[in-house]
């Protein structure tokens, strides 16, 4: 079951951003990036309220069965309405070697990571053939990759710094943005005794800041034609955000709490513009490979962060009970503790160590998201193009070149440079002359 849903919501995740590209211009698609932005902040952080409050009425199934009616509408609507021209005709040729070799080294490192010294100590022989299977299967896949006709990732993308840098950013960005409703959920019932339906409440500051964010500087990026001063000032509120949560135990004041998640959201929303900017750097050809492979970076960081902060919190939490206690409480057969079964002084422990400990889990957040930060400040910050694909602004700046130098006054199509630029293939940002968001004179 858990299978299917991934390949559908794989293919969603990426075909909805790819329609939006081969349609809009990344200038255009600023706006739009803002508005999907923010539905996906809402969806977020309103699943764990949404699921709190049909597990706390009718039963958790119905967290799986609630969605298909939408879903079926969403299906006719689409059927009927989305009209998305061809982009490229022929066959295409499936990388099944390379999506079996990336699933293999995917899911080894991820098993690896959330057993290791739980299940298994680290010297341990499916320890060390998990190690094995996950660094074979990367070296295979790169080979595989180098040679396939149409690769899973094609390498040569790695070739560009400002991909491999927005790469990093979005890892940052994924372990924060899979990772914080988790704990945020946890802390507050397991360290604050709310229902699960009441802890979604308590996030609804981070969701609102989200969305807002999200729109807004969409909106923002469209009308401006720049990136990079929203990636870098979301990255920096994430870092603020993410800091404020380092003193928090279980009796801080909810305002302060709903404050740091006002920034947090705020951050994370204005950060989602880096994706428009990624795609503004590669044409129609490869933006679904492009986008793929940057969300699939992102997905798997944040499977990743949470097994790893996951970690970090459950080792504080138990060391620290283990310290007031001298042991761990009995936990049921799941191997989870039953808050309800406890005595009431050792509840009142294990409640503040869960309250006490989630700082812990948020400064090292803070430094994921802080790396993204230094990587972004790294990227050249240019315009974004008012063309759809890549392509046509690489032959009308060419052509400049020629008209520079005289040998020719029209591009191939017959459109003057200047009309191009009235036009909308591209703009005034775009042309050489003209400024990037650093203030620096290039061509994007």
């Amino acid at each position: 079951s858990r299978v299917l849903q991934g390949i559908g919501m794989g293919m969603m995740i990426t075909l909805t951003t790819v329609i939006m590209a081969t349609i809009v211009s990344p200038r255009e698609r600023g706006k739009y990036n803002g508005y999907m932005a923010a539905s996906m902040a809402v969806s977020t952080v309103a699943g764990p309220l949404i699921g709190g409050l049909i597990v706390d009425t009718v039963g958790w199934q119905w967290c799986f069965w609630v969605p298909i009616p939408f879903v079926i509408v969403v299906m006719f609507v689409v059927a009927g309405r989305l009209k998305v021209p061809t982009v490229h005709e022929g066959k295409a040729h499936i990388d099944f070697l390379g999506i079996a070799l990336i699933g293999a080294a995917a899911a080894s490192l991820l098993i690896w990571i959330s057993s290791e010294g739980r299940d298994f100590a680290l010297d341990a022989p499916v320890s060390i053939a998990l190690i094995l299977i996950f660094v074979v299967s990367t070296a295979l896949f790169v080979f595989v990759e180098s040679r396939a006709k149409e690769p899973l990732i094609p390498l040569y993308l790695f070739r560009n710094r400002t991909l491999v840098l927005s790469i990093v950013a979005f890892v940052a960005q994924g372990i924060a943005m899979f990772s914080i409703a988790v704990f945020l959920g946890q802390y507050f019932q397991y360290g604050r005794s709310y229902s699960p339906t009441a802890s979604g409440l308590m996030t609804i500051p981070l969701m609102l800041t989200m969305m807002a964010a999200s729109t807004i500087i969409g909106r923002r990026t469209t009308a401006t034609g720049y990136w990079k001063r929203y990636v870098m000032g979301g990255l920096a509120a994430m870092v603020v955000g993410l800091l404020m949560f380092w003193p928090v135990t279980a009796h801080t004041n909810l305002v302060y709490i709903g404050v740091a998640m006002a920034i947090l959201g705020g951050g994370m929303g204005a950060g989602n513009t880096l994706m428009v900017a990624v795609q503004n750097l590669v044409g129609l050809k490869v933006m679904g490979a492009a986008t793929s492979t940057v969300m699939f970076f992102r997905t798997l960081a944040g499977a990743m962060g949470i097994q790893l902060l996951g970690r970090v919190y459950q080792t504080h939490v138990r060391d620290d009970i283990v310290g007031q206690l001298g042991a761990m409480p009995e936990t049921s057969g799941a191997g989870e503790l039953d808050f309800a079964a406890l005595p009431d002084p050792v509840e009142a422990v294990v409640r503040e160590s869960y309250g006490r400990e989630l700082g812990m889990v948020f400064v090292v957040m803070a430094a994921f998201a802080l790396a993204g930060l230094i990587a972004v400040s790294f990227v050249k910050g240019t315009s974004l193009r008012s063309s759809v694909d890549l392509g046509q602004v690489k032959q009308i700046l060419e052509q400049e070149d020629d008209i520079v130098d005289g040998r020719s006054h029209t591009i191939t199509d017959g459109v003057s440079l200047d009309n191009a630029r009235t036009s909308g293939a591209v703009s005034p940002e775009e042309s050489p002359e003209n400024k990037d968001d650093d203030g620096e004179s290039s061509a994007s």
